[in-house]
């Protein structure tokens, strides 16, 4: 009987364990340009594009409006120029807050890149 049992035990492991399926997520190869990043042609647009004006229009900062983003991003201390990656902005849209989910990998990679160059007024 207990033979039995651990043979029936055995094989409902097996019909378990091999219902399990893993699925490898490959992640994104993003490719970004070799020139500077330009804040009045690929930054300031993005957040209109993506959405996040619906939002940040003035009533809630930052104020992303193209011609209010830049000086709202600087001096709402949104960036973190020496340590890129610790900045509010970036981790903002990596949490998807809002509409960032609207923002590709590509754009998120852009907007850090542009903050690791200085995040100039360009």
């Amino acid at each position: 009987m207990k033979k039995r049992f651990g043979i029936l035990a055995g094989l409902v492991m097996v019909l378990i364990l091999g219902a399990c399926e893993y699925e490898t997520i490959v992640p994104k190869q993003v490719v970004l340009p070799d020139e500077p990043v330009k804040f009045s042609t690929q930054i300031a647009p993005m957040f209109d594009e993506a959405g996040c004006t619906a939002c940040h229009a003035g009533a809630t900062n930052p104020d992303l409006r193209p011609d209010k983003a830049y000086e709202s991003l600087v001096n709402g201390g949104y960036l973190n120029i020496v340590v890129p990656d610790d900045s509010k902005l970036i981790k903002k849209i990596n949490s998807n807050h809002g509409t960032a989910s609207n923002l590709s990998a590509e754009q998120k990679a852009l907007l850090l890149k542009w903050i690791k160059e200085g995040a100039k007024n360009n």
